[in-house]
């Protein structure tokens, strides 16, 4: 396990996929996979940093990593403001464009490439358990 705190702002999202992909490097990960992941990571943490706090300056991102089987275990927590990117119902992507609501395509692909996704929010903490085979 591999854990490491990040400030909720969006430099964070490189800063994140770096992390990650650093990690998965030592776990002999394909490129395709590794372009997945950095596709979840940035659409979770572009929701938390907009969405999760008020006051950027007093958040922080943790996130943890675990590798297992060719599976990697991803836990993202914030300190932020409640907030559940899964609740809403996805998209209909098969609906003409000028049908379509804006937003929700991006958790859309979260849930396309993560196998199982658990949002929980106690004691002040926002944490999303996602995990994805590589």
């Amino acid at each position: 396990m591999v854990k490491k705190s990040f400030k909720p702002n969006l430099e964070a999202v490189k800063k994140i996929q770096d992390f990650v992909a650093d990690n998965l490097k030592r776990n002999n990960s394909n490129k395709n996979q590794v372009f997945k992941i950095n596709l979840l990571i940035e659409e979770i943490i572009v929701n938390i940093v907009s969405y999760a706090f008020n006051d950027t300056k007093k958040g922080i991102i943790n996130i943890e990593i675990n590798t297992l089987n060719n599976k990697l275990l991803l836990k993202i927590s914030d300190n932020g403001i409640a907030f559940n990117p899964f609740k809403d119902k996805d998209p209909d992507i098969n609906a003409p464009l000028e049908n379509r609501s804006p937003g929700g395509l991006g958790i859309f692909f979260v849930k396309q490439i993560a196998k199982d996704i658990n949002y929980s929010y106690e004691n002040g903490q926002n944490t999303i358990s996602l995990t994805i085979e590589y």
